[in-house]
């Protein structure tokens, strides 16, 4: 397939070539690992550049009957995904 074996082509999809370009004997199968490496990709770079990243905007709501703890026994999410609701009872 065009691009493998270039410096450039290793990094990006673009020099890979688009799907028709590589031909019929690599199959769906070569997309499909090429679209995994690339998620694979991205997660590494999140999982290792984590601190350079802007925070969330967290609003952080305490439910006064209960004492605050770090200990998480129970996580939910809310049913619209919009709060996370740890330790509620």
């Amino acid at each position: 397939a065009e691009g493998r074996g270039s410096a450039e082509g290793r990094g990006s999809a673009e020099g890979r070539g688009s799907a028709e370009g590589r031909g019929s004997a690599e199959g769906r199968g070569s997309d499909l690992f090429y679209a995994f490496a690339d998620a694979g990709r991205e997660l590494a770079r999140l999982h290792l550049d984590y601190e350079q990243l802007e925070p969330y905007e967290l609003k952080w709501l305490e439910t006064p009957d209960v004492p605050l703890s770090y200990r998480v026994e129970k996580m939910r999410l809310s049913k619209d995904k919009t709060q996370l609701k740890v330790n509620d009872p």
